[in-house]
């Protein structure tokens, strides 16, 4: 299982020293729609879960994306 800031690395196209706990759709230009949507399913696929609409809606940031992994007890490193 990959660490959440190498899939936010992948699917934004930054370098993984760019990611960061303060990294969001709102801060980073390179986030746009389409990777939202992509890394949505990739979390889905990586971390082997589904995500709620509201829970889709929290991610646009590495701190709501994060929060959501570890409510579900998952292990973001």
């Amino acid at each position: 299982m990959q660490s959440l800031k190498t899939i936010l690395s992948e699917e934004i196209g930054l370098a993984p020293d760019a990611v960061h706990e303060e990294l969001s759709y709102a801060n980073c230009s390179k986030w746009d729609s389409f990777t939202s949507v992509n890394l949505i399913m990739r979390l889905e696929t990586e971390y082997s879960i589904s995500l709620s609409t509201d829970e889709m809606a929290m991610c646009s940031s590495y701190k709501g994306i994060s929060d959501i992994l570890r409510d579900r007890k998952i292990d973001i490193d």
